[in-house]
């Protein structure tokens, strides 16, 4: 023979280059690698610019927030008012408190969810094997509420939280987020080796998102609530509040990660 033969590593590199049309394999986003000293004026100075940017356009964000709750406040068959408290520990920061009651279920009430849940749990069961995180959601959603009824059924008057504490607490919650999301990208997003312009509009499109979702979140809470009772509260607030908008946030960074990387 004039020469050694190709040895296996080669032959399959080469196979494993090419799909079954003869095209080239292209790199999966997942495996792409971080190459952070070059990234590092954008993963220091980018998030510190938002962050500035939120602060100083707290005062806007508020007023904001404020009308479209005082909005739906007058639409929807809901007695209460919205006022501007300032929040303590954040200097200059004044942000929309809703004063609404809501009440502890009556008989009907607690009757008709404890049917709701009930039937979502034997239900459940019949979820299909292929659709099992589903399955695993609304067991979890019957499991939070299971332990709502438990609790309303022996010391409803022991309940420590308010429809007021809820939606006080669901609003500063969001604005953290938006000082957040900046350095959150940083650390998962602006390391990679996307455009400059890539990576901010990651960010505005995601500060975006929480500035229009966070209101209009917490005005169907109020609704569901004055309708449904503090017996809905927890699972509210442990399912449909906080992680809620980290799933929107995760699925517009999804969306992001699919975007051509920098020549």
């Amino acid at each position: 023979m004039d020469g050694p033969p190709p040895t296996i590593d080669r032959e399959w590199e080469r196979w494993a280059a090419q799909t079954v049309r003869g095209g080239r394999v292209a790199e999966h986003r997942s495996l792409r690698r971080s190459a952070l000293p070059c990234h590092l004026p954008a993963v220091l100075l980018l998030p510190a610019i938002f962050t500035i940017c939120v602060w100083l356009c707290r005062g806007p964000i508020g007023r904001s927030w404020a009308a479209v709750l005082r909005f739906w406040l007058e639409r929807l068959p809901l007695s209460g008012t919205v006022a501007s408290e300032p929040v303590a520990g954040w200097p200059g920061l004044v942000l929309p408190a809703l004063e609404v009651t809501a009440r502890a279920p009556t008989g009907p009430v607690f009757a008709a969810i404890l049917i709701a849940t009930a039937a979502l749990l034997v239900g459940a069961r019949f979820i299909p094997d292929r659709a099992l995180p589903l399955r695993s959601f609304v067991r979890f959603a019957c499991f939070i509420q299971g332990t709502a009824l438990l609790f309303f059924a022996l010391a409803p008057e022991r309940f420590p939280y308010t429809l007021a504490d809820q939606t006080r607490d669901a609003v500063q919650v969001g604005f953290a987020l938006l000082l957040l999301v900046p350095w959150v990208h940083a650390l998962v997003y602006y390391v990679f080796d996307f455009t400059l312009l890539a990576k901010a509009t990651l960010t505005l499109l995601t500060l975006a998102f929480l500035t229009v979702a966070v209101p209009f979140q917490v005005a169907a809470q109020v609704y569901l609530l004055s309708q449904g009772s503090l017996l809905l509260l927890p699972i509210l607030y442990f399912l449909f509040g906080l992680p809620l908008l980290i799933l929107g946030c995760i699925a517009l960074y999804g969306w992001g990660m699919s975007w051509r990387p920098a020549a």
